[in-house]
């Protein structure tokens, strides 16, 4: 049970991480971040295709964001993400480099 408890803390701190990169323009923390998550093995598939949709997209302004990522989602073969779950706003004040640290820090479950 430990084990799937872990996989499913995991996924909400992506989740959560995701909703911060694209809920927040650029800036050195958000470069930061997707310098760092390249190589990330991301534990669900959507969160691989959200990331590597914020990769492609330029972030002009919220509207253009929110317009281009599921553009990009559906060419690379993904039309289903629920794209209302990436911006809606975190429930609490939540850092980026800690939600970084905790994805680093976790036990590696391959």
């Amino acid at each position: 049970m430990a084990f799937e408890d872990t996989l499913r803390g995991l996924a909400e701190i992506e989740r959560q991480l995701l909703r911060l990169l694209c809920q927040t323009r650029g800036g050195a923390a958000i470069e930061k971040a997707q310098r760092e998550l390249v190589d990330y093995g991301w534990r669900e598939q959507e969160h691989r295709i959200v990331f590597e949709a914020l990769q492609k997209v330029r972030r002009q302004d919220w509207l253009s964001l929110r317009e281009q990522l599921p553009a990009h989602a559906t060419l690379a073969g993904f039309p289903d993400v629920d794209w209302d779950v990436y911006f809606q706003p975190l429930p609490v004040a939540t850092d980026i480099g800690t939600l970084l640290r905790e994805l680093k820090n976790a036990p590696r479950l391959s």
